[in-house]
């Protein structure tokens, strides 16, 4: 058992960010820790944390150590704890992925999907890149211009601000 353990401990966190400091806004170590990481004694600032024994600790607070994510197995299910007041997008696609939830990006952009569409607006300007789940074509509603066919991803340049719509149809 504790080896099913070690490996889901490992499949969540391994997208963590070690520099992280949970229970701030977001906040990364660049060293040494802040000389403010202390904890906050608010009613507009808990400071939640899972006190379980059997599960298994993935983070901890900076300010106080006490556990920030933790993750138990139970019956027919598997519960992550999340005790921080914020999640960033790289931790919530690491715990979709452990869930076994399909990420169509990589990226902080907006995506909205749909049955047959895909609707993308940039976060930031550059390459995307977008994986689907079964093989399709790829055909941008405005543009109306094919950008995949029988494929399972496809890459499309954008500027920062700039939304796309495409219609997927499977193949």
């Amino acid at each position: 058992m504790e080896d099913v353990r070690q490996s889901i401990k490992a499949k969540i966190s391994e997208d963590f960010d070690k520099r992280e400091l949970f229970g701030r806004l977001g906040k990364k170590r660049t060293g040494r820790l802040p000389n403010d990481c202390s904890l906050w004694e608010s009613y507009l600032y808990p400071l939640f944390y899972s006190k379980d024994k059997e599960a298994k600790n993935l983070a901890y607070f900076a300010s106080t150590g006490y556990p920030a994510v933790t993750i138990k197995e139970l019956d027919g299910y598997t519960s992550i704890f999340y005790g921080a007041k914020l999640i960033n997008s790289r931790t919530l696609r690491a715990i979709a992925k452990f869930a076994g939830v399909h990420i169509y990006s990589e990226t902080d952009d907006t995506i909205y999907v749909g049955r047959n569409y895909i609707t993308f607006h940039a976060a930031k300007g550059g390459k995307k890149h977008i994986k689907l789940p079964k093989s399709s074509t790829v055909t941008e509603v405005y543009e109306n211009k094919v950008y995949a066919k029988n494929a399972t991803e496809f890459t499309f340049d954008t500027y920062l601000g700039e939304t796309k719509m495409f219609r997927i149809l499977e193949d």
